[in-house]
């Protein structure tokens, strides 16, 4: 029941996140963390070094096929994955879905997470 209703969170979240509450993405980002999901910010690095989510990796978008497998050979771990507004995640989340990642959520823009207990600057 629990992981269902993080599920429907995360794709309500993903799917209108210009429009969404900043305390249920900060709250949908906890619950990742406490899961241990494999949190992955496919900003490039420059974004990334101006402050990102505490344990995060960075892999650009563009080179998430390439580099995901450095971080999770196993395609059933929970992989979260965020940009800048949310529209890279999707691409990235699209593509690690294609290349059959089953657990892979959208958390949607850092602005909306960035929180000091939570990210890194």
């Amino acid at each position: 029941m629990k992981s269902t209703l993080l599920s429907i969170l995360v794709l309500s979240f993903s799917a209108c996140s210009a429009a969404h509450d900043d305390s249920v993405a900060r709250s949908v980002l906890r619950e990742h963390m406490a899961n241990n999901s494999l949190i992955v910010d496919v900003r490039e690095p420059d974004e990334y070094d101006d402050g990102h989510v505490r344990g995060a990796v960075n892999i650009p978008y563009t080179k998430v096929d390439r580099e995901i497998e450095r971080y999770a050979t196993d395609r059933t771990k929970p992989i979260s994955v965020y940009c800048g507004r949310g529209g890279r995640a999707a691409k990235a989340e699209d593509t690690l879905k294609k290349m059959g990642y089953r657990n892979v959520s959208n958390l949607g823009g850092y602005s909306y997470l960035a929180e000091p207990s939570l990210v890194t600057r």
